[in-house]
Parts: structure tokens; sequence; C-alpha cells
């Protein structure tokens, strides 16, 4: 495989794979791809941008092999969570650490906003002039989404928000933002609101600094 740089169209190195790739996708940022080989190898590469008088590109193989896969999606928000099918199992990686597999042969459709959107194509395929929306389309959350949920139920605000900051991602910084909000906790929520980017929601929070307790409750609840 050779990689070339844009608009010269220059040579700037190749990849020398031992077998022939079936499947290639970059992450968001174009940061790593991925290829899967006809004998369903999955192998990750990493570009690096090396400055200097004349800037180049390497790719380095990055320590993880998968075997027996069949499809990946990369995550459209996140450079380091893709999701694989495996057999009948469904891994989400985050970097090369593997979450618990999920039982599934669903094929990916979409990851973004730690949901997996799937389609039971076997199902589909028995009937394909009646596809059924709520049947044959699944929403698989990953764990880390799945974990803060029960956190957030099970213990405080603190610890989950130091969940979070181990395993960050605008989706569950929103989350404990509107936690937050539901018990008070303004600087926690404004600070949440913060680290996901939500103008909007911070200057909600803002408004809410300045009534008093009684007046805030009774705007949340509206």
């Amino acid at each position: 495989m050779q990689y070339y740089s844009l608009p010269g169209v220059s040579l700037d190195g190749s990849v020398l794979h031992g077998s022939k790739p079936e499947h290639l996708a970059f992450n968001c940022t174009s940061t790593k791809f991925s290829v899967v080989d006809n004998m369903g190898f999955l192998n990750l590469y990493e570009l690096d941008v090396h400055s200097g008088a004349e800037a180049a590109v390497v790719a380095t193989q990055l320590e993880l092999q998968r075997k027996d896969v069949w499809h990946l999606v990369w995550a459209e928000d996140n450079p380091d969570l893709f999701a694989v099918m495996e057999k009948t199992r469904m891994y989400i990686f985050r970097g090369v650490e593997p979450e618990e597999p999920i039982q599934s042969s669903a094929h990916i459709c979409r990851f973004t906003e730690m949901t997996v959107k799937s389609v039971l194509m076997d199902e589909v395929m028995q009937d394909p002039e009646n596809p059924s929306i709520q049947d044959h389309l699944l929403d698989l959350d990953i764990k880390s989404l799945r974990d803060t949920r029960s956190l957030l139920k099970s213990v405080g605000l603190k610890d989950t928000c130091q969940f979070i900051e181990d395993n960050p991602h605008p989706r569950l910084w929103k989350l404990l933002a509107e936690a937050s909000l539901e018990q008070l906790e303004l600087e926690l929520a404004e600070k949440a609101f913060v680290r996901c980017k939500d103008f909007a929601g911070i200057q909600f929070v803002k408004k809410l600094h300045h009534l008093d307790v009684s007046n805030a409750l009774n705007f949340l609840s509206l």
C-alpha cells in the first residue's frame, strides 16, 4: 500500500502488507487506519507527521492483530474508538484495548455518540419488502456509557466525574451536566457543559446562578 501527500500527489511512503487488503478505513482525524485482509485478519496503523525541511508521513503498525474480522467501523467523534465484528461478537476498542464483547451478528451502520447503530441483515433478507425499524435496527451503547449511567444512579456526582475524566467523551460530560442540574450542583454542571462544548448549557447555568434555590427548582421543573 502506498500513501501520498496532497495537493502535489507526491509519494510519502508505503506499507508492506503480507496479504491482500480487503477493507481499509481511517479514523475521524485521519491519524490511524485499519486494514482487514481477505483472510479476516485486522491490523492497525498510526500515521505520524515528521516535520523538517521535507515533511514526511510515516505509518507505524500498532500492537494489535485480530482474526475472523468481517466488519469494522471507526467512531465519527473519537479518533481512538472503533467497533469490530468477529464472527458473532462485537468488540468496541479504545485504542488497542477491547471492551467486553457483545453477542451480535448485526452489520454496523454507524458509530457515534458512544452508540453503535447496526442492522440485522439476515432477518431483513427473510422479508426484504417489509423491513421493520423496530425489530431490525439495534442501538448498542458501549460499556463506558452504560457504566456512566449506572454510576450516576449508584454513587455521587464527584465519583462519576472522576470516571469521566478517565474516559472522556462529550456525551458522558453531557450526562453529568444534566444530572448535576437536577441536583442543583451548578458549578459541576457548568464544568461539564464546558467540557462538552455546549455553549447553550453554559449560558443556562449562568442564568441559574442569578436565581435563588427555590426559583431555580421551579425553573428546572418547567
